[in-house]
């Protein structure tokens, strides 16, 4: 996609906030002749790919969206594979019935498409980083690395 920063009756920067919400991996290269240094570091952390000032060449434009699909492609290489591993490996899922597991499958349901910060308690062996893997898969997120951290092994300092 596309976007200036200065378009009528739109803010630019709020056009890519918009797509990222309805599409996370939508790709933003900012094209914009109003650049300044603030307005390049917003549109960044907004999560535009890129940033080019008009006038800018063919050449560069056609650079800059080669680096937009050869992302894309090694996005898709890596969701493939993925699914490769899951196919391998099998895609660990929480087992069991009867209404505990049904509270603990609703609130992960409640939870996951929110940005809020979960806090997992439970004994050791419960379980808690298969929730804190369903929560993943089943968020925003899913398409991003799941990293488990074992909290009691890291030292108290």
């Amino acid at each position: 996609m596309l976007v200036d920063l200065d378009m009528p009756g739109r803010n630019g920067i709020a056009v890519i906030t918009y797509a990222k919400e309805i599409a996370p991996t939508t790709e933003a290269v900012v094209l914009t002749g109003k650049s300044t240094l603030e307005t390049a570091v917003a549109a960044l952390r907004q999560g535009a790919f890129d940033y080019l000032t008009k006038p800018c060449t063919l050449v560069q434009l056609k650079s800059l969206l080669e680096r937009v699909a050869d992302k894309r492609e090694l996005t898709n290489k890596y969701r493939a594979l993925k699914r490769q591993l899951e196919r391998v490996e099998g895609t660990p899922q929480l087992i069991g019935g009867g209404p505990a597991m049904d509270r603990v499958r609703k609130l992960i349901a409640k939870v996951a498409p929110t940005n809020s910060t979960v806090l997992i308690l439970g004994e050791t062996g419960c379980g808690k980083e298969l929730v804190a893997r369903a929560v993943h898969d089943q968020s925003l997120r899913a398409e991003m690395p799941f990293v488990a951290i074992n909290c009691g092994a890291l030292p108290e300092n």
